[in-house]
């Protein structure tokens, strides 16, 4: 979860948190969608 932490560290120096939120929680769920995807080919589900 850094990059929601990543996401309010460019709020403080006057990023825009709503953007900056949206695109962490993007990246997160991308991140756990491309997890699920290995998991899947490594154990040969389909």
């Amino acid at each position: 979860m850094q990059n929601l932490t990543n996401a309010e560290t460019k709020n403080v120096n006057g990023g825009n948190k709503f953007t900056d939120a949206v695109n962490a929680t993007k990246d997160w769920f991308g991140r756990v969608g491309k997890g699920a995807d290995k998991a899947h080919e490594d154990n040969g589900w389909p």
